[in-house]
């Protein structure tokens, strides 16, 4: 969806669960769940950054109001735009980084979804989150079944490589790996000195 540019709406299932992400020219802005654990408020009692009363007004305030729990964290003075801004963006990369711990699932597309014109200021790097979903969530011999066809090659360096690598989250393992991608060992050999869940 990304190298395609994807803009819409993508849809994920598991079981009962389902998580619809809106993309802008193939970057996720907006992340809804039906998981009660994954609500801002809770996400922000998670981070201490709300009390037990406070989300507790909150919860109240919605059912009430009949409102999104952001803006009745602004009604109630308990969060200010810069505040709740950072909090949707951090929400949008938890449920992001969290499907990619799903064994399974299925997903549905929907072109004709768009996001609202406010939400592309939410944009997530999709090579950050991949990053972080798969080192969080992959096991260590999943990640080498998956690049076990690639081990006797030789990787070099494309056109895009620096730009992908300054998108990584900067880790010593990951940084070693890089540097030894240059055409002149396999991958497997790369790998040798950089076998941390970053670095694969």
């Amino acid at each position: 969806l990304h190298r395609a540019r994807f803009g819409g709406a993508l849809l994920l299932t598991r079981q009962r669960v389902e998580k619809r992400f809106l993309f802008h020219q193939g970057v996720p802005v907006y992340a809804e769940s039906n998981l009660a654990s994954e609500s801002l408020a809770v996400q922000l009692l998670d981070a201490e950054r709300l009390g037990r009363k406070d989300y507790e007004r909150v919860v109240h305030y919605v059912s009430r109001e009949k409102c999104k729990e952001g803006q009745a964290l602004l009604e109630l003075s308990l969060i200010d735009a810069r505040g709740l801004f950072s909090a949707l963006k951090e929400q949008v990369r938890q449920r992001v980084v969290e499907c990619f711990g799903w064994p399974e699932g299925e997903f549905c597309l929907d072109a004709s979804a768009a996001p609202a014109a406010d939400a592309q200021a939410l944009r997530s790097d999709p090579i950050a989150l991949i990053h972080e979903g798969i080192a969080t969530h992959w096991s260590a011999e999943r990640l080498l079944g998956e690049l076990a066809p690639g081990m006797a090659r030789y990787p070099h360096r494309s056109r895009r490589f620096d730009d992908l690598a300054a998108r990584l989250p900067r880790h010593a393992s990951v940084e070693a790996l890089l540097a030894g991608l240059d055409g002149q060992v396999t991958l497997w050999r790369a790998l040798q000195g950089a076998r941390t869940p970053q670095a694969l």
